[in-house]
C-alpha cells in the first residue's frame, strides 16, 4: 500500500540533483549576501548621522539652557570627587560609533564600509 523506495535509487538521485541545486543556491546566496551587505552600509551610515545629529541636539539643548551646563559640570565635579571616573559626551559617541563599527565588520568585510563610515571608528579605536 505504502511507497517503496530503493535507497540506491534517490541516493542517485540526490548525488545527480546535488551539483544542480548548489549552483542555483550559490547565485541565489550571492544575490542575498550582496542585498545584506548593502543594507548594513546603509544601517551604519544612517545610524552615524543619528548619532552626530543627536549630539548636535544635546549641544544645542545645553547652549541654551544654562542650568542643565550648571547640573552636568557639577554632578561631573562631585562624581570625579568621589572616585567615578565620567566620560565626556565625546567619547561616548565615539565609543557607540565604534561599536556600530565593529558589529557592521562581522557581517560586512571593512573594505565593502564606505570610507565616512570607516574613520570615526578607526579613530574611536585608537582612542579606546
Amino acid at each position: 500500500m505504502g511507497l517503496k523506495f530503493n535507497t540506491a535509487t534517490v541516493a542517485s538521485v540526490l548525488g545527480l540533483a546535488t551539483p544542480f541545486l548548489t549552483s542555483l543556491l550559490a547565485g541565489r546566496g550571492a544575490a542575498y549576501q550582496k542585498i545584506a551587505s548593502q543594507a548594513v552600509r546603509s544601517a551604519v551610515t544612517a545610524t552615524d548621522n543619528g548619532i552626530d545629529k543627536l549630539k548636535s541636539q544635546l549641544d544645542k539643548f545645553e547652549a541654551e539652557q544654562p542650568i542643565v551646563q550648571t547640573a552636568i559640570a557639577d554632578f561631573s565635579t562631585l562624581a570625579k570627587a568621589a572616585g567615578f571616573s565620567v566620560p565626556t559626551v565625546e567619547a561616548v559617541q565615539i565609543h557607540i560609533k565604534s561599536a556600530i563599527y565593529e558589529l557592521a565588520t562581522a557581517l560586512v568585510p571593512a573594505e565593502q564600509l564606505t570610507a565616512t563610515t570607516a574613520t570615526p571608528a578607526a579613530s574611536g579605536t585608537a582612542a579606546s
